[in-house]
């Protein structure tokens, strides 16, 4: 995994429609309660990783740009 700022963000968009395809199948379920745990979980991960690289791509940017 490269940590070049174009790399970065292109993992981030990635990683964000990700998240947004998890969520749209979330939205199909009427009950909150009928949510599959995987799917729960999955939604997790997806805004866990995309809050990591974009913490990445703030530290990059930082040392790069005075």
């Amino acid at each position: 995994m490269e940590n070049t700022i174009p790399s970065l963000q292109e993992q981030l968009t990635q990683a964000e429609e990700k998240l947004r395809l998890v969520q749209e199948r979330k939205d199909e379920y009427i009950e909150p309660t009928s949510i599959p745990l995987d799917l729960i979980s999955t939604e997790r991960h997806w805004k866990s990783k995309i809050a990591d690289l974009q913490a990445r791509l703030a530290q990059l940017t930082e040392m790069t740009c005075p």
